[in-house]
């Protein structure tokens, strides 16, 4: 805590005394797959939130059993919201916030953060290959989209493009890789976090098949008490509503 000016040295004593008694959610999942660059993280979550851990451990890869790299610890009634980041020692604070991008960006942020420690670079971009004819051949393209949370990226990533076979594409990641040297990537998460707002099957229709699949977890989006139906045009709760969708469920992967 030696970089923390002495209020935010109070503040983590003051939530660490809280947090004393409490129960706590404890979940441990892997992110990326890739030999070499499989990182162990661990969400401690006070229990009235199962929903951020349920969401968060629906995004990434089954535990391994390993003292994990990355630690997150959420504290969403805190009546003060900031998020303090340690990344030196893979430990995240996040104080106020129910959101569950908010955890998942803290793990992403400390895997970019040792990625780049390690000579790569992690990049907030969403990943495919595009599979189309080149010359007379068919031929693999790598595709990295960049873009900022809410831009476009995961809608993007997760299309057909309305490609014929034997084109197609293979959809890869929808929101952070690293990039190696040799110009590879890495994926690092195994489902897709998707805006619901206007989503609908004539233009995203893997999107749209897949966020309304019984595994689809959904936030902020508005369901008719009366039919229990989703209406991802009804934006009475926020323009940001969200759903973790698995990748079992979009086609092309």
């Amino acid at each position: 805590m030696g970089e923390l000016d002495q209020e935010d040295v109070q503040l983590v004593h003051r939530v660490l005394e809280y947090l004393r008694d409490k129960e706590m959610i404890k979940l441990d999942r892997v992110m990326c797959h890739t030999p070499g660059f499989k990182r162990n993280c661990c969400v401690y979550v006070t229990a009235n939130y199962p929903r951020i851990p349920l969401m968060w451990g629906n995004t990434l890869f089954p535990p391994e059993g390993d003292k994990p790299d990355f630690t997150t610890i959420t504290v969403a009634e805190w009546p003060e919201k900031k998020t303090l980041v340690f990344p030196e020692t893979g430990r995240t604070l996040i104080l106020g916030s129910d959101y569950k991008g908010e955890n998942k960006k803290a793990m992403l942020r400390q895997v970019m953060y040792w990625a780049k420690s390690e000579g790569n670079l992690g990049l907030h971009a969403a990943s495919k290959i595009l599979r189309v004819y080149r010359d007379g051949k068919l031929r693999d393209f790598g595709f990295l989209l960049f873009g900022l949370s809410g831009t476009g990226k995961t809608s993007l990533s997760c299309h057909s493009h309305w490609l014929c076979a034997p084109e197609r594409v293979v959809i890869r990641q929808d929101d952070v890789v690293i990039l190696r040297s040799d110009g590879s990537a890495i994926g690092t998460e195994e489902s897709f976090y998707l805006k619901t707002d206007g989503l609908e099957p004539g233009s995203q229709p893997l999107l749209y098949a897949a966020a309304i699949s019984p595994r689809a977890i959904l936030e902020n989006v508005w369901v008719d008490p009366e039919t229990g139906k989703v209406d991802f045009f009804d934006s009475t709760l926020t323009s940001n509503g969200r759903g973790m969708v698995k990748r079992r469920d979009i086609a092309f992967t």
